[in-house]
C-alpha cells in the first residue's frame, strides 16, 4: 500500500471447468449431423459440450496517485495485466465408431492468454479527465472439423476517454468517447495471415448533464 494513495497487488489463480460449452463449426457438411440428411454442402455451427478445462494464471495491478511529483499531483495511473494458460479436452475430431472415446487437447475457446488495461486520470476541483487503453489478446472462437479450420479472433487494443466538469456542486457536465482509434474486429482461420472477417464500427460517444439531489 502507498498509504491512502495507491496499491500494488498480485494474485495467482486456478480454475477447473467441467462440461464447458464451445462453438463447433463444420464446413461443407450435411444437416442434420446424424440421421438422414436433408441438406448437404452447407456450413453448420453448433454449441457442444467439452469434457473439462483448466486455467491457471497470474494477475498484476498498480493503482497510484502521482502526488509525490509536484507538477503531477492531480494525476493518477492505473495498470493491470493478466496472463492465463488454459487447456481443454474435447472429443477428438478424428474420432469414429471404433474410438468414440478419443479426446483432443485445445486452448479453452474464448480465453485470451493476455489481457491488460492502462489508464491515466486527472482529478481537479471542477474538471476531471480519464483516458484508458484496453488490450485483449487473440483467442480461439470456433472449433473447426480440423485444426486448419479453427477460427480465431485477433488481438485488439482500444482507446477510450471520458471527462466531466462541475458546473455547480450538484450539476455536472460529462462526455465519453469509446474506440477513438476505430480498432476493427478481425477474425482469421488457422493463422493470422488468413483473415476471413474484418469489421469496423468507428467510435461512439455520449454526453449530457448529471444532477444530484
Amino acid at each position: 500500500y502507498f498509504g491512502s494513495d495507491g496499491i500494488v497487488s498480485a494474485g495467482l489463480f486456478h480454475k477447473k471447468l467441467d462440461d464447458f460449452i464451445y462453438r463447433r463449426i463444420m464446413f461443407n457438411s450435411a444437416y442434420p449431423l446424424s440421421g438422414t440428411p436433408i441438406a448437404t454442402g452447407i456450413d453448420v455451427t453448433q454449441a457442444q459440450n467439452g469434457n473439462e478445462a483448466n486455467l491457471s494464471g497470474v494477475g498484476l495491478a498498480l493503482q497510484r496517485r502521482l502526488n509525490f511529483i509536484p507538477v503531477l499531483k492531480h494525476f493518477s495511473v492505473y495498470l493491470n495485466y493478466t496472463y492465463t494458460k488454459s487447456s481443454a479436452t474435447i472429443q477428438s475430431r478424428g474420432a469414429n465408431s471404433a474410438n468414440a472415446s478419443a479426446t483432443e487437447e485445445i486452448r479453452l475457446p474464448g480465453q485470451s492468454s493476455n489481457i491488460g488495461n492502462a489508464s491515466l486520470a486527472y482529478e481537479g476541483k471542477k474538471f476531471s479527465l480519464r483516458s484508458s487503453l484496453n488490450f485483449n489478446g487473440s483467442f480461439l472462437s470456433e472449433v473447426g472439423s480440423t485444426k486448419e479450420a479453427d477460427i480465431y479472433v485477433k488481438s485488439r487494443m482500444q482507446l477510450d476517454a471520458s471527462g466531466s466538469y462541475s458546473i455547480t456542486d450538484r450539476i455536472r457536465f460529462f462526455a465519453e468517447m469509446m474506440n477513438i482509434t476505430n480498432q476493427p474486429l478481425e477474425v482469421y482461420q488457422s493463422n493470422k495471415s488468413q483473415t476471413i472477417q474484418r469489421e469496423f464500427y468507428s467510435f461512439w460517444s455520449r454526453f449530457g448533464i448529471k444532477f444530484n439531489l
